[in-house]
This record gives structure tokens, C-alpha cells and sequence, in this order.
């Protein structure tokens, strides 16, 4: 075999032997960090489903309820009534009516 040969056949090996491992523990951590993100998930939501049961509860009434008696209707006070509403009379419409012979009256018969 070359010089040549020999030397590509080495760092080919050399390359192999780093990449390989390096690769596998690349994603060997990969996977662990994906189980342990489920993990730390199912848990969280564990917890929120146990907050949540706690949150709600059951009420009992240790007696019925009884209707109120309603309260007394006061006629208000006479400071608080309001006044009738003013409504002014009306006047009957009455037209105006010009005088004969004077300076109106000449312009609106032309």
C-alpha cells in the first residue's frame, strides 16, 4: 500500500472513531431530554387535575331557605315627588292680515 492510502485510511478511522460516539451520545441525550420533558408534563399536569378537585366543592345548607317577608311600601316624601309638568296653553293660530292701502299690503296683491 501508498503512503497516500495509508494516511486516508487512518484519518478515516480516526474520524469514525470520534464521530460515532460523539453522534450516538448526541442523541442518546437527545432522547433523555424529550423523556424527561413527558415526565416533568404528565406531572405538571397531575398536579392542575389535583388543584383543581381541591378547588371544587360540595355546599350543604343546613336549613332551607325561607322567603323574606317584603318590605313596607312608604310613600315617598313630598320633597321627592316631582312636580306636575308646566305645559303652556296653546293659542289658536291667527293669520296676519295686511291693512288695505298700506306699503305691505301694495306687494303682496301684485
Amino acid at each position: 500500500m501508498g503512503k497516500q492510502l495509508t494516511f486516508s485510511l487512518a484519518c478515516a478511522a480516526v474520524l469514525a472513531a470520534a464521530v460515532v460516539p460523539g453522534t450516538a451520545g448526541y442523541l442518546s441525550a437527545r432522547l433523555e431530554s424529550v423523556a424527561a420533558a413527558e415526565h416533568q408534563l404528565r406531572s405538571l399536569e397531575l398536579r392542575l387535575q389535583r388543584g383543581q378537585a381541591s378547588m371544587t366543592r360540595t355546599i350543604s345548607w343546613p336549613q332551607p331557605c325561607e322567603m323574606a317577608s317584603p318590605l313596607p311600601t312608604v310613600p315617598p316624601a313630598a320633597a321627592f315627588v316631582p312636580a306636575p309638568e308646566f305645559k303652556p296653553k296653546k293659542r289658536a293660530h291667527q293669520p296676519i292680515i295686511p291693512e288695505r292701502g298700506s306699503a305691505a299690503g301694495a306687494e303682496t296683491r301684485e
